[in-house]
């Protein structure tokens, strides 16, 4: 299973463009998030000679501006009857308008080796919101794709091994909210993670320069800077 990253906030390539919040292009045919403006991922759909016509399900993992704000203009170009899977918050926003969602609650499969977390509720800053992951089910094991992990990174990887407890995890893609947390935090948060056999991690948006340099300091080869036009293969 490939995982194509049409944004996030680095990229090699001049014609490709970065900013803040992430799109990646699971299967070919679901999109996880829609980024921070919708031409930005049009512009990059191009480049990366995205066939839209194969998207059938839109993931949004929370209700952030840059991890949402692209939907309106991207369904002007991929079908408004593409399934559309949100947390409640969303939802409630979002279900006067002619769109195909999906409100999700609780763990449930979205298509063939594809799943949702379900939605965590959490307190942050002052409010409550809801946040959700993608669990890929593949030869290697299981991958999960995060948009911040605002539940905290810990507490999504043991919620993700009491789904399949017999499962191992293989790979960790996205972002993890840690660019605003004190050092030995960071330290402690990411020594723990690297006691529970994950074999890769692939990290961007949120992560920070302080977690993604300690990651690849614990991880050597295998923990790696995500940037816009990379494919993972799980």
């Amino acid at each position: 299973m490939t995982i194509r990253i049409v944004f996030d906030k680095d990229t090699e390539d001049k014609n490709l463009i970065g900013g803040w919040g992430i799109t990646y292009l699971v299967d070919n045919s679901l999109l996880f998030d829609t980024g921070e403006k919708g031409e930005y991922i049009i512009n990059n759909f191009k480049i990366l000679n995205v066939d839209i016509n194969k998207i059938d399900n839109i993931f949004i993992s929370h209700n952030h501006w840059d991890h949402l704000r692209g939907l309106e203009d991207l369904l002007k170009i991929i079908s408004n009857k593409v399934k559309i899977w949100v947390c409640t918050d969303i939802f409630d926003e979002l279900k006067n308008f002619n769109y195909n969602l999906i409100k999700v609650d609780n763990f449930e499969k979205i298509k063939e080796r594809i799943y949702t977390t379900g939605c965590f509720k959490i307190n942050y800053k002052g409010r409550v919101i809801f946040e959700q992951a993608l669990i890929l089910e593949t030869e290697k094991g299981l991958s999960i794709i995060c948009g911040c992990a605002h539940m905290g990174v810990l507490q999504l990887i043991a919620k993700v091994k009491e789904l399949f407890p017999k499962n191992n995890i293989y790979s960790f893609i996205g972002g993890v909210h840690l660019i605003d947390t004190d050092n030995r935090l960071i330290e402690y948060i990411v020594e723990e993670i690297a006691k529970l056999g994950i074999e890769r991690f692939y990290l961007g948006h949120c992560t920070g320069y302080q977690a993604i340099t300690l990651f690849k300091h614990i991880y050597k080869g295998r923990a790696k800077n995500i940037y816009v036009g990379m494919e993972i293969e799980v």
